[in-house]
């Protein structure tokens, strides 16, 4: 993604990460990344995306560094050429019409856009009383988003108990 959008903010890839499996939970039922998205001020960030800017931290390093631009940003720096392999032709089409629609937004706009009434931050921040100018350890329910499909919300649980397995066996 760093390579095929150009001076690509941190903060903005924080948001299109999250866009990307919002879109492919919605399509569905399975995200792309598999991040963990917690509530934070500027809307759902995943902590490992947000400390990739922090090189003792950061488990992208070998895709991914950050240099700072002419206004102080962060602007990410693609490592290696991105190799559309690592990723099904289905997730590249999700990414590639995330990119298409959200691409070109400001960072503004697309916190507007995951803050919007009925969304996962935006349901978090009010039934757990959270201040909205705040960073939370609170991790959003993405399952929301397909809570009126069964079938996509049956297919998301499975994916979560994959996920959750995977990282079990990873820990062992």
């Amino acid at each position: 993604m760093v390579s095929h959008l150009s001076n690509l903010e941190h903060k903005k890839l924080t948001k299109l990460l999250y866009l990307i499996d919002e879109s492919a939970i919605k399509d569905g039922g399975i995200p792309v990344t598999g991040l963990e998205y917690k509530a934070w001020r500027f809307g759902p960030v995943a902590p490992e995306i947000f400390d990739i800017k922090d090189a003792d931290k950061n488990i992208f390093s070998k895709y991914v560094s950050v240099k700072k631009n002419i206004d102080s940003t962060n602007i990410l720096v693609a490592s290696t050429v991105f190799d559309e392999g690592e990723f099904s032709r289905y997730d590249m089409e999700i990414i590639n019409r995330v990119i298409e629609d959200f691409g070109t937004k400001s960072f503004k706009k697309l916190v507007d856009i995951t803050h919007k009434e009925g969304s996962p931050w935006y349901i978090a921040v009010k039934e757990n009383n959270i201040p909205p100018e705040t960073d939370t350890d609170y991790v959003l329910d993405l399952s929301q988003l397909v809570k009126n499909d069964s079938e996509k919300l049956a297919v998301y649980r499975e994916a979560e108990e994959i996920a959750w397995f995977r990282a079990q066996m990873k820990a062992s």
